[in-house]
């Protein structure tokens, strides 16, 4: 079972007070962590990315995506955080 799960303390940040929002720069601003040592945040051409979806799934926009579910049956913890 996957799910998505985020937490804001206080107000939402807007668009404007993120850093690299739209992850198009990796993880830059972000801070990631995985249960199982996965990075958080994939490029589309990341031998990884390719690999796990073989071309199956894409970003929304841009190259980069952030998969925060194990592909391989493994129970995983996942964030992508950054403070504001």
């Amino acid at each position: 079972m996957h799910l998505p799960l985020t937490q804001a303390l206080g107000a939402l940040a807007t668009a404007s007070e993120l850093i690299n929002g739209d992850f198009e720069l990796g993880v830059d601003g972000w801070s990631a962590s995985s249960s199982n040592g996965y990075k958080g945040v994939y490029a589309e051409t990341d031998p990884d990315w390719i690999a796990a979806f073989q071309s199956s799934i894409s970003a929304h926009s841009g190259i980069y995506a952030i998969w925060f579910a194990s592909c391989q049956g493994v129970d995983e913890f996942a964030v992508v955080s950054q403070r504001i």
